[in-house]
């Protein structure tokens, strides 16, 4: 008699194992698993900037891929996650910084789409802005009315937020 409900319990737990249990959505929807996607995404599109790279980690998460006189700097701080396309699953994009020699940094900005599976790079841009947020399929940006390697570059009465929304494997800009 006190076995009695012991089979119904091991179908229900053999039940759930196999069948997963939603944990699968909870994976590839959290904060930590599209950062470390966006992550392993970012780092093979440095690499591929490369025929041989080097690769370091500084204490703060920084990570270098560097041949020669260039280096590419992918910043965990620099991905913004959030609902870019169509459906209910957060995205991301993440700023890299490619260095050559003394002057002032390359910026290339992924977008990267969530399969559920990883991240897949749908589009990138080069250039001076920074990615602010992006909410609901809005992806914020601010940006500058100067160019950035002008000694008003960076002023703030300068910057200019705008916002974009990505639509047909393109940004297109909200007025």
């Amino acid at each position: 008699m006190k076995y009695r409900y012991r089979p119904a319990v091991i179908i229900a737990v053999t039940a759930a194992l196999i069948s997963g249990s939603g944990c699968k959505e909870a994976d590839y929807n959290s904060e930590k698993w599209i950062r470390d996607q966006a992550v392993k995404t970012a780092e093979k599109y440095a690499r591929s900037k490369f025929r041989d790279p080097k690769m370091d980690v500084a204490t703060n998460g920084s990570i270098f891929y560097s041949q020669d006189n260039t280096r590419c700097m992918i910043d965990p701080k620099y991905i913004v996650t959030g609902r870019i396309d169509s459906d209910t699953i957060k995205d991301a994009m993440v700023t890299l910084f490619t260095f050559t020699g003394e002057s002032l940094p390359v910026k290339d900005h992924l977008v990267l789409l969530n399969t559920t599976k990883d991240m897949q790079l749908v589009k990138e841009y080069t250039g001076e802005m920074r990615i602010i947020a992006i909410n609901n399929g809005e992806i914020l940006i601010e940006t500058s009315h100067m160019a950035y390697d002008s000694p008003n570059g960076n002023c703030e009465l300068c910057k200019v937020v705008r916002k974009y929304r990505f639509e047909s494997g393109d940004t297109v800009e909200i007025k």
